[in-house]
């Protein structure tokens, strides 16, 4: 990371943009999770006895301010191990390398689940698209079908109209009676 945020700067990326992708993203959520490429940074035994002095400065500075405090002050001196950690300057260029090359990798696989995602969601929209242009093309087979069936319909009745006026259709009636009551018994 120290190696790229002067590169980022020059760049001239926003500021927001920067602590959103390379410090939450890249940093905490990406580099953090690499197992194994961890090495715990200690401050040198150098620092230690200026880094106990501020401690103190603050932790005076707190109880004076009169303020309450939530927890222990003593909380706030520095824990100094044995272990002198690996100093940033300390880390070779191939093992930046490696660590950079996975932070691609980590960074591209939820993209590339996304990108694999949406390609799924495209390929059964063009099947849903398919099927409801078959089903449109059957609609309008049927409507044809029944704008033929309702005009047989209208002559069928025009027919039956006409029958009705004419004067021997009561005598025609009659001798189908018998005829019509059958079939009624059948059904």
């Amino acid at each position: 990371m120290r190696r790229l945020n002067p590169l980022a700067r020059e760049a001239g990326i926003e500021h927001l943009l920067y602590h959103q992708f390379f410090k939450q993203l890249m940093a905490k959520r990406v580099l953090s999770g690499i197992e194994g490429r961890q090495s715990r940074l200690a401050l040198p035994p150098a620092y230690h006895d200026w880094a106990s002095e501020v401690s103190m400065q603050r932790i005076e500075a707190i109880k004076q301010a009169g303020v309450h405090v939530v927890g222990d002050l003593d909380e706030l001196r520095p824990v100094f191990t044995a272990e002198t950690g690996t100093q940033p300057e300390e880390v070779s260029d191939a093992v930046l390398l490696a660590a950079g090359l996975e932070t691609l990798v980590r960074l591209a696989r939820p993209w590339d689940a996304e990108h694999r995602a949406a390609l799924k969601l495209e390929k059964r929209n063009a099947a849903l698209t398919a099927r409801l242009a078959r089903s449109k093309n059957k609609v309008e087979r049927l409507q044809g079908r029944i704008e033929r069936l309702q005009g047989r319909v209208t002559r069928l009745q025009g027919r039956v109209r006409a029958f009705e006026d004419r004067p021997w259709r009561a005598a025609a009636l009659q001798h189908l009676s018998p005829i019509r009551n059958r079939l009624r018994r059948r059904r």
